[in-house]
């Protein structure tokens, strides 16, 4: 590779002097030299002059950088007397001008050689980081999972939760049938507003028995949500109605892919939930895992099934029972409402409610919350971003730990 010289009188940008005073004094000239000739001779010409002044600025800092990496290598090399630091092994005899892959390989080559003659130490220094970054990589899965992951929901600015309190004052628990009803007929401020629970049932599909755990919504959560079926469709609004009449399921998508091996022929087949027969009419959408931040459910029902899946002995349905309370609530605010606007129409709606319902709904107060302020449940969020900022502390101490051996064993053995 030929060296030149910079033109008698050539102007060197700040940057291309800054980064050759960072290599050794004897490569500095043909370095600034080198790097300008084929800025104007293969750059420029082909190039914008921001696009092409942007391509000197970076190949001068990587250069730069390379070269202050590489005489630091040798310093460590001269004071620790290990050639592992040496800017290039003894028997290198590559050419200054070696390409950026070829010198990558050869130092790959030389790493591997390194680890292997040294197989103990080696098995220890991985293992060491492996602890450190698995715990790291475990802890980060789980409160992205319940914390930062996001459901896929159009436009969740609107979205609001709505709980109801309990008769002896605590704000954020759940409500009844009924009460939904009442709030989703006088509730103008609303642009929709959905019910739903959880549920465990044993389901059977072509023999095989298992306990899944799964939600029943009104029909028109998913639609409130923006979401899309990935296969066949939603609930319909008269299957929200007539109680047990109703026996159509959804599948969560992991669970169409799992049991029935995404067949997209699952339509119309049925599975049997506490016995009953279920025909499915649709698979939800890829990445939705229910409307239960955290939690996985595996099957959707519609709410008239409600009495099928959560039995609880003699007496009224649960979707005429207003002392029944285990619904929880989704809004979607109207355009232009706000959440303060809907909490003082929530008040006036709770009282009205207190006055025609004085044995189930006294002292009983809907309120709402933006959904994006709510992780999980407020009750459960005050103590669950402490904790998981206590355990990011704790694994990236291990982390911190694993590093620190590491670095103990690389100085005890070059000592």
């Amino acid at each position: 590779m030929s060296r030149r010289r910079p033109l008698e009188g050539e102007r060197v940008p700040f940057v291309v002097r800054a980064a050759a005073r960072l290599l050794p004094a004897r490569h500095r000239e043909a370095f600034v030299g080198d790097l300008l000739e084929e800025y104007r001779r293969f750059v420029l010409p082909g190039r914008s002059p921001g696009a092409a002044r942007g391509w000197l600025v970076r190949q001068a800092l990587a250069s730069g950088v390379a070269g202050a990496l590489a005489r630091l290598r040798a310093r460590l090399g001269r004071v620790l007397g290990d050639p592992l630091y040496d800017v290039r092994p003894p028997h290198d005899h590559r050419p200054p001008g070696a390409g950026i892959m070829e010198s990558f390989w050869y130092d790959l080559r030389y790493a591997m050689r390194r680890l292997s003659a040294a197989p103990g130490f080696t098995a220890v220094a991985a293992l060491s980081l492996a602890l450190g970054i698995g715990a790291n990589t475990a802890i980060f899965s789980v409160v992205d999972a319940l914390l930062l992951r996001d459901m896929p929901v159009e436009d969740p600015a609107s979205l609001v939760e709505i709980y109801m309190s309990e008769e002896g004052g605590y704000p954020y628990a759940t409500a009844s049938y009924p009460d939904y009803v009442d709030l989703r007929e006088r509730a103008d401020l609303l642009e929709d507003v959905a019910a739903f629970e959880q549920f465990f049932a044993q389901v059977e599909v072509e023999g095989d028995l298992r306990l899944v755990m799964g939600e029943l919504v009104t029909a028109n959560a998913f639609p409130m949500l923006g979401l899309r079926p990935a296969l066949g469709r939603w609930f319909t609004p008269d299957e929200d109605t007539d109680p047990g009449a109703h026996a159509v399921v959804m599948l969560s998508h992991g669970y169409w892919e799992r049991v029935f091996g995404a067949d997209r022929g699952v339509l119309g087949r049925t599975i049997r939930v506490l016995g009953t027969p279920y025909e499915i009419i649709g698979v939800a959408p890829e990445g939705f895992n229910g409307l239960f931040p955290g939690i996985v459910s595996e099957l959707y029902l519609p709410m008239s099934m409600v009495d099928h899946v959560q039995r609880t002995g003699a007496g009224d349905s649960r979707l005429v029972s207003r002392g029944s309370r285990s619904l929880f609530l989704k809004g979607r605010l109207a355009e232009g409402a706000t959440v303060e606007q809907l909490n003082e129409f929530l008040e006036s709606l709770s009282r009205d409610l207190e006055e025609a319902h004085p044995d189930t709904n006294r002292n009983r107060v809907f309120s709402a919350l933006p959904y994006e302020d709510v992780a999980i449940h407020p009750f459960v969020d005050r103590a669950l971003f402490p904790v998981a900022g206590l355990l990011f502390a704790v694994v990236g101490l291990v982390l911190l730990i694993a590093c620190t051996n590491l670095a103990a064993f690389l100085l005890a053995r070059a000592s």
